[in-house]
């Protein structure tokens, strides 16, 4: 069996404009960004980690879109995926391009997170099924 090496996510803090952001880091290579309430590590990013560089912010601050492209840029990540959920929608409206943006994964909501869909920008409506 092979043996599997669990990645310690480290806890950080950057700041932008007075706005601090709390993050978790862990791994090394392309970058993988989670923006979630509490930026809690699960077992997606220990496999994320595995082969990437995983950065889990906690999106409790209600921060909004333009400050963290700013973060983003100014921590150096480079080209990114990023993990949105409903629920953790930046607030604010987006910036007009984020250009080391390479993939987004939107995670399927929980009925709970129906309401939180309704004030996605853009008026994006869906159901868990």
């Amino acid at each position: 069996m092979q043996e599997q090496h669990k990645a310690e996510f480290r806890p950080a803090t950057v700041a932008d404009g007075g706005q601090e952001f709390q993050y978790r880091a862990a791994g090394a290579g392309a970058a993988v960004i989670d923006i979630q309430t509490g930026a809690r590590p699960a077992r997606l990013h220990e496999l994320l980690a595995a082969q990437h560089r995983v950065l889990i912010f906690d999106s409790d601050g209600g921060q909004d879109a333009l400050s963290l492209s700013r973060v983003f840029k100014s921590l150096k990540v480079g080209p990114f995926s990023l993990i949105l959920r409903a629920a953790d929608w930046p607030r604010g409206p987006a910036p007009p391009a984020i250009p080391a943006l390479r993939a987004l994964v939107l995670l399927a909501p929980s009925p709970a997170d129906d309401a939180a869909m309704a004030s996605v920008p853009g008026g994006v409506m869906a159901s868990a099924v």
